[in-house]
C-alpha cells in the first residue's frame, strides 16, 4: 500500500524556482534590466512554460494535492492560463502563475525571480519605506525607513493607497508560500518582504497614502516611494 512520506514537502526543483519564459537568456550573466522589463514574450511561449511548470510539479512533488485538491489546482492553473497574453513582462508572468504554486502550501516549493532579475527589480524599483510587523492580525509600523517623522513606530496601518489593510493582506497571501493549512508562515514572510511583495504583486507607486491609527486617533500621511538603497 502506498503511504504519504512523513514530510510531504521536498526542496523544489531549481527549474521551478527560476522558471522564466523560454526565450529569456539562459544565464544570469546575460540577464539585464532590459531583459527584466522586456514585454515581447508571446502567449505561446508563456503557455509552454506554464505547461512545463505543471508537468514538472506533477512528476516531482511527492504530494502536490495533499492540502489543495486537484479540482482546485486545475482551477488555479486554468485561471493562470487565461491571464497569459502576448507582450507580457517577466513580472506579469510571475503575477499570473504564483498563486497556483503558493496554493500547494509547501514552504519548500516556491517561485523566485532569477537572481539577476531580482537584482534588476531591487535596483530600479521604488518601495514603501517601512518595516512592518503583525500584532494580533493587525499591521503595525516596526521601523520607519522614510525619514518622515509623521509615521511613528507601532502605529497601526489601516489602509495603503485606499485599500484596507486586511483586504491587501488577503490578496498578498495568494502569492505567499505557507506550510499546510496554517497562516503563521505567511504572516512571517510578509513581515520580512512586505515592501518588496507590494512592489511585485500590487504594483509600482510614486507615493503611498497611509491611513494610520495613532494613540486612538485616525490620521492620514503621505510617504514618497524610495529606491531600496535609500531606505534607512
Amino acid at each position: 500500500m502506498n503511504t504519504l512520506p512523513s514530510s510531504p514537502c521536498v526542496t523544489a526543483l531549481a527549474a521551478l524556482c527560476a522558471l522564466v519564459p523560454l526565450s529569456a537568456p539562459a544565464s544570469s550573466a546575460e540577464f539585464s534590466q532590459a531583459e527584466f522589463t522586456r514585454a515581447d514574450f508571446t502567449q505561446a511561449e508563456l503557455l509552454e512554460d506554464l505547461s512545463l511548470l505543471r508537468s514538472t510539479l506533477e512528476k516531482t512533488h511527492p504530494s502536490i494535492y495533499r492540502y489543495t485538491d486537484r479540482a482546485r489546482m486545475d482551477a488555479l492553473f486554468d485561471q493562470a492560463r487565461r491571464e497569459l497574453h502576448d507582450d507580457m513582462t517577466l513580472l506579469q508572468f510571475q503575477r499570473a502563475v504564483v498563486p497556483a504554486v503558493a496554493e500547494i502550501r509547501c514552504s519548500h516549493t516556491s517561485w523566485d525571480l532569477p537572481r539577476a532579475g531580482f537584482g534588476a527589480l531591487m535596483g530600479s524599483g521604488r518601495f514603501l519605506p517601512l518595516s512592518v510587523q503583525f500584532l494580533g492580525g493587525a499591521l503595525h509600523v516596526r521601523k520607519n525607513l522614510s525619514g518622515n517623522p509623521a509615521v511613528p513606530v507601532a502605529a497601526e496601518i489601516l489602509s495603503i493607497n485606499g485599500t484596507p489593510t486586511d483586504e491587501l493582506v488577503r490578496d498578498l497571501f495568494r502569492f505567499t508560500p505557507t506550510d499546510g493549512l496554517g497562516t503563521a508562515l505567511r504572516y512571517r514572510t510578509l513581515e520580512r518582504m512586505f515592501s518588496i511583495n507590494y512592489r511585485m504583486y500590487v504594483g509600482d507607486a510614486p507615493a503611498f497614502t497611509l491611513e494610520l491609527l495613532v494613540d486612538g486617533r485616525v490620521t492620514s500621511v503621505e510617504l514618497a516611494a524610495l529606491p531600496y538603497g535609500e531606505m534607512r
